[in-house]
């Protein structure tokens, strides 16, 4: 069994301790670490960046325009997009959620193909694509989206705002009570221009929360072929994925001998899952769980995977706990992970001298930039 630990804004980690000299080129760290075939799980893909219920994805009633959800120590809160119907004029409100975030995915794999540039200025970092590749990609993965439909979710994650605030947490000033709140994609806008490098652009700035994980170099590959998937069940699946890649740092790639212990609860929470479920409801995601994980080699067999119903102590309420023992070949997925993130963490602390080239756009006679937030 391993002891799980969540780094997730963690201060208190001797890597983000040490960091601070080589911050200003964690951009760079991160494009010069990109590997075909992998896309990226951030340290905050631990924490639910998106709401994925069902019932809350489409327009809701403005009583239920926020959402908090809350488990050791975390707290985040969900703020639905304002949005106005063209037709009625009159506001509407949606929050980031399944849709959303498969957009948010679909640019990360973009930046790991080179078809999304990622600037840093400072603690800020800027991504930068064109709609028509996002486009052109989900439709490659079988998520084919219209050009209409891309935009709506677009303008979701540039309306909709998460906060992300931990009061045990205290930072290396001392100051304690983090929080990092504001859109998915902030001051977004889009470029039309005569020049045929600049038109068609789409450029954002991304939330803090994910600014503190490039920041701190707490991001780690994964193959995309263990992130498949489209169904709503599929999100408790990534959860435990993004959670075993960067708590079960052990695992085996010699035999099927470690285990990694989880609670369901901690699934349903980064997998942003907001409507209580009974105890057969679990039950019924759990197995579903298992044979996703079967189907995509994390484990050889079923009985890889056990479940028990326990009380939570210190919860006070009954969860399932779960003991998953990986195959070697996710073994040896995570060592080479593990490998990866200890060069990243290097070449953050001596800094690296290469830089990116950053797009200096300005209005002129042939350039317009609109902007959308």
């Amino acid at each position: 069994m391993t002891d799980p630990k969540n780094d997730v804004l963690d201060p208190s980690n001797e890597d983000a301790q040490e960091n601070g000299q080589g911050a200003e080129h964690s951009a760079a760290v991160f494009m010069d670490n990109l590997s075909d075939g992998y896309t990226t799980s951030l340290s905050a893909h631990q924490l639910p960046l998106t709401i994925s219920d069902k019932a809350l994805s489409g327009k809701v009633a403005p009583s239920m325009a926020v959402k908090k959800s809350s488990r050791d120590g975390w707290t985040i809160t969900h703020k639905a997009a304002q949005i106005i119907n063209p037709s009625t004029q009159e506001v509407e409100h949606y929050f980031a959620t399944k849709p959303a975030m498969t957009i948010l995915d679909a640019v990360w794999d973009l930046i790991n193909m080179k078809k999304c540039s990622l600037e840093q200025d400072g603690n800020t970092f800027t991504v930068t694509f064109r709609k028509y590749d996002l486009r052109k990609y989900l439709y490659s993965i079988n998520k084919s989206r219209s050009g209409k439909q891309i935009n709506e979710q677009i303008e979701i994650l540039q309306s909709s705002v998460l906060e992300v605030a931990n009061s045990s947490l205290k930072r290396n000033d001392g100051i304690s009570n983090v929080k990092l709140t504001g859109t998915y994609f902030q001051s977004a806008y889009e470029i039309e221009s005569d020049n045929p490098r600049l038109d068609g652009l789409y450029r954002a700035t991304l939330h803090p929360v994910i600014a503190e994980d490039l920041m701190q170099g707490r991001f780690r590959d994964v193959e995309k072929t263990y992130l498949s998937g489209t169904s709503e069940s599929n999100e408790i699946y990534k959860a435990c994925i993004h959670k075993m890649r960067h708590q079960f740092t052990n695992a085996d790639a010699s035999a099927e001998k470690i285990s990694f212990t989880i609670l369901l609860g901690d699934l349903l929470f980064s997998a942003g899952k907001m409507e209580e479920m009974t105890q057969g409801a679990m039950r019924r995601a759990v197995n579903v769980l298992r044979e996703k994980m079967v189907n995509n080699g994390i484990i050889s067999s079923k009985e890889n995977m056990l479940s028990e119903w326990v009380f939570d102590a210190a919860r006070k309420v009954n969860d399932y706990q779960l003991v998953i023992t990986p195959t070697i070949e996710w073994g040896e997925s995570q060592r080479r992970s593990n490998a990866k993130y200890k060069r990243q963490q290097e070449q953050l602390k001596r800094g690296i001298p290469s830089k990116i080239e950053v797009l200096d756009i300005k209005e002129s006679k042939g350039t317009r930039i609109k902007k959308l937030n």
